[in-house]
């Protein structure tokens, strides 16, 4: 059913399976063995097309408690992020590495799409089923991540609402949750209710399943078996039948959680009286507010808000801007009385986009992505979360107009450096400029740089100027080879590979297209089926969901990055390896078969060369930038 502002209210809050994994021993966990536990509860959904839940930050907040009372080291994460929740999985998987026990609960809303489970943060924003998988966060990216970590013992929770948020695109999405498709050995898994089924949210602080997880999960001596058969007696009898939940397993040895003599004592009745007070909060840019990690509100630029009934004591306030930065202050509330913070942040000027060639440049938004494709080329894989800061990037390539204004070099002249018997593909001031190589394409960013008054990025033998560095070579030459590179200038430089795919996919703004805009490549790309094998004017087809152009097809595009395997690490910001054969190119060219044009697909070349031997192919790029500091 719909709420009055779009957004979609499940009529019973799915408690999107707790994925109850345990990996089991034949003891139950002692109370000198590490246990460590990474709980998420998202209630304050922020999009227009996912409601806002209650319970799930009560939850996660109970479910916390309650396993540090039975020896459980917790990180808790409430209102997550897609980010905040991908770096929360990544110091899990660190603390698992030395850890007898592990423990992942998620509550807040989940969806299934084409069979996949994925649990949605409370920024992400789903118009369509395109875009899930890159705006949420598989359930089975979880498992495989504390599968690797190697605790002797899993446990992994999901109790989040599992109807579907997006009915309109009902065709992929689906009601509840698919049955778990990883079942890594010795685990258990537990949904609150039946796969493709609901859960009842509850009319108290805590839904059916996560009160009955509560109330016998510290009982001790209770193997695991035992504690799926009384929390499902009592789910059951608190919903008259109607939400049965379901196990899926096969652990073959028997545990309990809390040792006979681990059982808790008795505490005396103790309650502390709250005192209260109020923080007064301005801001000079639009941003949301935080306290103490827990997200309470978005404030536009110049406005103030009271925060009341605030805890006394050392309070972390926070805002976080549209840009990536933040501002923190720890404030000191005191009874009765109210503090004022005023956050001064102002976003950096904006600079021209259309720079002095007339290159023109967007945003591209810092955030989180998976780089690679489970089925593509194996150069494509392993697929792994890669984070990037935010830059700016040209929205085509660069044009052979916009070569020559800075080389003064023609495509003729470039063609005879490739070899002078080749042919054109394609002439003209607005066609992509191509017959440049990896050399070619640093020493006219750094040129454009200069002539620009910026700091160019690149440097050769302690020099960012390339008359210092001489022609650009047309052999190897391990001078050039060794050009370092520094991230903090602001002049032009070519992409990351990461930055690259990141780009070509639409950035925040992805909707999980194949090529770069779209699944049909004639929409995007001149390729091997449209292009009478020739090049074309840049911006002729149709744009990604960031404004870029010419992402797929036109002309290979150089990047920064020697090539080599993927890492099968998460990554920040990475710059490839240090050394290596051939760099890397992306986006294929005129006369590529569509599978080389999606923005998965990777190939390298020698940096030396212009054009692919035998002629299947001819090398460009286009530049980024940083953003204004």
């Amino acid at each position: 059913m719909k709420s009055p502002s779009g957004g979609f209210v499940p009529s019973m809050r799915v408690v999107l399976p707790v994925l109850l994994a345990l990996l089991l021993v034949t003891v139950a966990a002692g109370a000198d063995d590490k246990r460590v536990a990474l709980v998420i509860g998202n209630g304050a959904y922020d999009t227009p097309t996912v409601t806002p839940l209650t319970n799930p930050p009560n939850d996660a907040r109970d479910v916390a408690a309650t396993l540090a009372e039975i020896g459980f080291d917790v990180r808790t994460v409430i209102d997550g992020t897609r980010e905040e929740m991908g770096a929360a999985l990544d110091g899990f998987a660190l603390d698992l590495r030395d850890a007898e026990v592990g423990l992942f609960y998620f509550a807040g809303h989940g969806v299934q799409v084409d069979g996949t489970n994925y649990l949605i943060p409370v920024d992400a924003d789903l118009p369509n089923a395109g875009v899930v998988h890159w705006r949420t966060l598989a359930a089975d990216e979880v498992l495989a991540s504390m599968e690797d970590a190697g605790a002797r013992l899993n446990l992994f929770f999901l109790d989040a609402c599992r109807d579907n948020p997006l009915p309109q695109v009902s065709r992929s999405l689906h009601r509840g949750l698919a049955p778990v498709s990883r079942r890594p050995p010795e685990t258990m898994i537990v949904y609150a209710t039946g796969a493709n089924d609901v859960a009842s949210d509850g009319l108290g602080r805590n839904s059916p399943f996560t009160q009955a997880f509560l109330n016998h999960v510290g009982t001790p001596g209770l193997d695991v078996y035992d504690l799926y058969r009384n929390v499902s007696r009592e789910v059951r009898e608190a919903t008259g039948g109607e939400q049965r939940p379901e196990q899926f397993g096969n652990v073959t040895d028997r545990v309990s959680l809390v040792a006979p003599d681990e059982a808790p004592a008795a505490r005396p009745a103790f309650e502390i009286e709250r005192t209260l007070g109020s923080i007064r909060v301005t801001v000079e840019t639009e941003g949301t507010v935080y306290l103490d990690g827990e997200r309470i509100g978005a404030l536009d630029a110049g406005q103030t808000a009271t925060l009341s009934d605030v805890s006394t004591g050392a309070r972390r306030l926070e805002v976080r801007y549209g840009d990536g930065e933040r501002e923190e202050e720890t404030v000191r509330v005191r009874t009765d009385t109210r503090a004022t913070v005023a956050f001064t942040y102002v976003e950096a000027p904006e600079r021209d986009a259309v720079n002095s060639v007339g290159m023109e440049f967007v945003a591209v938004e810092g955030g989180t992505f998976r780089m690679g494709r489970t089925d593509g080329h194996e150069n494509e894989r392993p697929v792994r979360r890669v984070t990037l800061t935010g830059f700016e990037m040209a929205t085509t390539p660069v044009t052979q107009g916009q070569w020559q204004a800075v080389t003064g070099t023609s495509i003729h002249e470039q063609r005879d450096l490739a070899h002078p018997n080749w042919n054109l593909f394609g002439k003209g001031e607005n066609n992509p400029v191509y017959f440049v190589n990896w050399y070619d394409a640093i020493a006219y960013a750094n040129r454009l740089s200069i002539a620009e008054g910026l700091t160019p990025v690149y440097s050769i033998g302690g020099s960012t100027d390339p008359d210092d560095w001489g022609e650009p070579p047309e052999e190897n030459d391990d001078a050039w080879d060794a050009a370092e590179m520094d991230r903090s200038a602001d002049g032009y430089r070519l992409p990351t590979e990461a930055e690259w795919e990141y780009a070509a996919r639409g950035g925040t703004e992805s909707r999980g297209y194949e090529y770069a805009g779209s699944d049909e490549v004639d929409e995007v790309a001149w390729y091997f089926g449209n292009s009478d094998d020739s090049t074309h004017p840049v911006g002729a087809k149709a744009a990604n969901e960031l404004g870029l152009y010419d992402m797929s097809g036109n002309v290979w595009e150089w990047c920064w990055d020697w090539y080599d395997d993927y890492s099968t690490h998460t990554e920040s910001d990475p710059m490839g390896p240090s050394s290596g054969e051939h760099r890397v190119r992306r986006g294929g060219w005129a006369g590529s078969i569509a599978m080389q044009t999606r923005s998965s697909r990777r190939l390298s070349e020698a940096p030396e060369r212009r054009i692919h031997v035998g002629g299947d192919g001819s090398y460009g790029f286009r530049l980024v930038r940083a953003p204004v500091q």
